[in-house]
């Protein structure tokens, strides 16, 4: 009973997220533009526009394939997923639900609200990375989710302290980048550089790691 509950909850869910950028397009379509922006430099410039209907259509079938995510489990040879189950639904739903408020923010701005849109995805690109990062550590080896390098899918030693250090900075990388985001005028380019070494640390920790592993064989 209380798994059926929890499944009826992440459907709504679920639904809502995909649902609301949709109905949110069509309850503004009149003010929206010809052209929509799906793309940003990293200078935070928009350059790359789609017509209206093709950008309503793009932001649901990515949210329903980002959902798909939840049947790989069916077809992963390790067959792991029962180990982390919650913990790969919350990062699932968490990047579903970051691409869900990207969609309603890009057509709240694109029809007049005045805010800065790059900013805003930032931050809640920011905010997402924080809460996968909580959840990193309890991952284990699998072929679709995760810190997937060479050294981590051979050694479930590695993958498990990989992800554990992952997740922390993922958490205070993304956390550090957000302070400075809104305390200072540092550029994009370098906010995304800081961003970048935090998330890809922890691939470079994960070979050295395994070297150790093996030359004390």
């Amino acid at each position: 009973m209380k798994e059926n509950k929890s499944n009826s909850i992440w459907f709504i869910w679920a639904a809502i997220t995909v649902a609301a950028p949709f109905t949110l397009a069509i309850a503004l379509w009149n003010k929206l533009p010809a052209k929509i922006p799906v793309h940003w430099n990293i200078h935070g410039e928009a350059d790359s526009f789609v017509p209206k209907v093709w950008a309503v259509v793009i932001f649901t079938l990515i949210n329903l394939s980002l959902y798909g995510l939840l049947w790989l489990k069916n077809i992963d040879p390790k067959k792991n997923f029962g180990q982390f189950k919650t913990a790969f639904r919350w990062i699932t739903f968490s990047i579903a639900t970051l691409m869900s408020l990207i969609a309603c923010l890009t057509f709240l701005n694109s029809a007049g609200l005045a805010f800065n849109l790059f900013k805003a995805i930032l931050t809640l690109i920011l905010l997402m990375l924080m809460m996968v990062g909580n959840f990193m550590g309890k991952l284990r080896p699998n072929y679709f989710v995760g810190i997937r390098t060479p050294w981590t899918i051979e050694s479930e030693e590695v993958w498990i302290k990989t992800h554990r250090l992952g997740g922390r900075l993922w958490v205070l990388g993304s956390l550090s980048v957000l302070i400075l985001l809104y305390t200072t005028g540092l550029p994009f380019w370098m906010l995304f550089t800081l961003l970048l070494t935090a998330l890809l640390l922890p691939a470079l920790y994960s070979y050295i790691l395994y070297k150790q592993i093996q030359d004390n064989q």
